[in-house]
């Protein structure tokens, strides 16, 4: 069974709520990052993703194209995403950046996981 390395960033300046259609789900803070591994089958694969920040929220379409082998991010939000896919990692990066997150910041501290992105300067 293939599968592929995907990385999700958050690369807005607040906290992000990603929940996949792979039933996962997980917050990424501003500047994180989270390593995933998906794999199929090796026939076409959709993963659907839904990301919420404040009372925003963006959705994309991750698929794998079996005819071509190809990787595509498609949104009808597509300035809230950037997608690259170079060296065998799939990258997904979302820019939502939410209001009202100083009521979010009044709330029950929540578990923070991924990494930090690293600086590229």
């Amino acid at each position: 069974m293939p599968h592929q390395n995907v990385v999700f960033q958050n690369i807005s300046a607040t906290d992000q709520d990603w929940l996949l259609s792979s039933q996962d789900n997980f917050d990424l803070a501003a500047g994180w990052e989270q390593l995933a591994t998906i794999t199929w089958n090796g026939a076409n694969y959709l993963l659907q993703i839904s990301v919420t920040a404040g009372k925003l929220i963006a959705a994309a379409d991750l698929r794998y194209t079996a005819a071509n082998g190809q990787w595509t991010l498609t949104s009808k939000t597509p300035n809230e995403w950037e997608f690259d896919h170079l060296n065998g990692v799939v990258t997904v990066k979302c820019k939502l950046n939410g209001a009202g997150q100083e009521a979010l910041a009044a709330q029950e501290p929540r578990l923070i996981l991924g990494k930090k992105v690293k600086s590229t300067d």
